[in-house]
């Protein structure tokens, strides 16, 4: 399993474009997509030592950021942006094509 520090930059990154596609698909208001873009910013900016760069990139890790984000913007704009499934997303083998 790969360490919250190895893939904080690419989920928060994917989550980033996540928000835009969400907003864009009007499956997010806008409001709530600005908002959510700038928790992403404060995360990015706060880094993964607020929650361990050294524990492992799991369900608790996730939880962790979930509530982050909750705090700064709310329950449902988190809810549809389903990080546990960015971070699925980010744990996949990287390709080179």
């Amino acid at each position: 399993m790969s360490s919250a520090g190895e893939i904080f930059d690419r989920l928060v990154a994917h989550a980033q474009a996540k928000t835009a596609s969400l907003v864009e698909e009007g499956a997010l208001e806008y409001d709530d997509g600005a908002f959510l873009q700038r928790a992403l910013i404060d995360l990015e900016t706060d880094g993964v030592e607020l929650f361990g760069d050294e524990r492992p990139a799991d369900g608790t890790f996730c939880a962790d950021i979930t509530r982050y984000l909750e705090a700064r913007v709310g329950i449902q704009p988190v809810r549809t942006l389903a990080l546990d499934s960015a971070l699925a997303f980010v744990q996949q083998p990287e390709v080179n094509g």
